[in-house]
């Protein structure tokens, strides 16, 4: 992570690349003091880190980055990351920005900010971020602007953005709210974030959902999201110039997962897309078979928001070389290596990769000229191989 520059991290294919567990990983890892975000409701990331007690603790993030997570002591290498005295990960040295691309319910956040045990001088959020409401979502589930055929989350993002684009009277924005106020810039955004940049702060910014979900440059439309999903959006929203961008880091899986197609009644009312043509869609219990995962071990993934069991595909080099042409991806962070052997679940040594994970290793640098830098090999922080 280059320090004084605008580091990014984003997913490569569509969406659930563990793109959670990789930012709370490098916050660990290189010390983020700078994270931000500018999700939106229709995606979920999760992290997990070791609590003092040896046990887990869990961090959903809807808003805040979900490298926040780090604000509260965890143990990693072997050791307490806490916040006290002079260590690198003081209190007050971290801040988290929340950009005018995100869109969020209010109830969510201010429990998100809980949840990291984050204070109204650790959180920036500039004031024109839409609100959510329940109204946006309603909207999505039924009626004309219902965009359940093509099996979208339907949380309300497209419909409240809309909204703010439209300038409608009653659109609410955050700085409309009187909870939110601590938490509001008071200044120019854009040059609260440039100026922390060029402090030398390290800084990281988490890119949500995939880049082929992307509105205009994604893979399938109309099975795409309601924006584009790259690292030149992330600086728009953020209001960053390029010659501040540091390393842009791509992250993914070996088997790309789309969200589950919507069935009511035994019926299939929504759709989720189709994929690229070098590749074709499997079976949870084919990766299972392949990985020689345990026979009592049921492989399964659902959707953080909706809770459906996601759709699975081979691997497509294309999608991957499409994403990292279009964002200028330095470094990939491959996740999901246990789906290609599951003898390497939860390591974090260099000498417990296998020949099939070295092999895809290979294979994907030499199609790409992009070095992987670490490889996942389990849900949680512990479970990352530095390369």
């Amino acid at each position: 992570m280059k320090k004084g520059r605008f580091n990014w991290v984003g997913d490569l294919q569509w969406g659930s690349t563990g793109k959670g567990l990789a930012a709370a990983y490098l916050a660990a890892q290189c010390g983020i003091e700078r994270m931000s975000t500018t999700n939106l409701p229709n995606a979920g990331h999760t992290a997990i880190v070791t609590k003092e007690d040896g046990t887990e603790r869990k961090f959903i993030s809807k808003i805040i980055p979900t490298s926040a997570i780090v604000n509260k002591p965890f143990v990693f290498d072997g050791e307490v990351r806490a916040f006290t005295g002079d260590n690198p990960f003081a209190r007050g040295k971290i801040k988290c920005y929340i950009g005018a691309g995100a869109g969020f319910h209010v109830s969510r956040l201010l429990q998100e900010i809980e949840e990291c045990a984050l204070t109204p001088d650790q959180v920036v959020i500039h004031p024109r971020a839409v609100v959510v409401t329940e109204d946006h979502k309603n909207a999505e589930v039924t009626g004309s602007f219902s965009t359940k055929h093509i099996a979208s989350t339907m949380q309300g993002s497209a419909t409240a953005v809309v909204d703010k684009m439209m300038r409608l009277a009653d659109v609410k924005l955050a700085q409309d709210y009187e909870e939110l106020q601590p938490y509001i810039c008071k200044n120019f955004f854009a040059g609260e974030v440039i100026n922390d940049i060029q402090r030398g702060y390290t800084w990281m910014h988490e890119g949500s959902q995939g880049f082929s979900l992307g509105l205009n440059h994604g893979s399938h439309y109309p099975f795409c999201t309601s924006r584009e999903c790259t690292v030149m959006q992330s600086m728009a929203d953020m209001g960053v110039p390029p010659d501040l961008v540091g390393d842009i880091i791509g992250v993914m899986r070996p088997y790309p997962i789309r969200v589950g197609n919507v069935v009511e009644d035994g019926k299939q009312v929504g759709y989720s897309g189709d994929c690229y043509d070098d590749h074709t869609e499997i079976t949870w219990d084919e990766v299972h078979r392949r990985a020689g995962y345990p026979e009592d071990f049921k492989l399964s993934e659902l959707t953080t928001v909706t809770k459906r069991v996601r759709r699975v595909f081979e691997f497509s080099m294309k999608q991957i070389k499409q994403a990292i042409a279009v964002n200028g991806i330095n470094k990939i962070f491959l996740n999901f290596a246990n789906y290609l052997d599951f003898g390497v679940y939860g390591t974090n040594n260099p000498d417990d990769l296998t020949d099939p994970i070295w092999g895809f290793i290979a294979k994907l640098e030499r199609a790409t000229s992009v070095r992987v830098a670490w490889v996942g090999t389990g849900p949680s922080i512990d479970h990352v191989v530095e390369l």
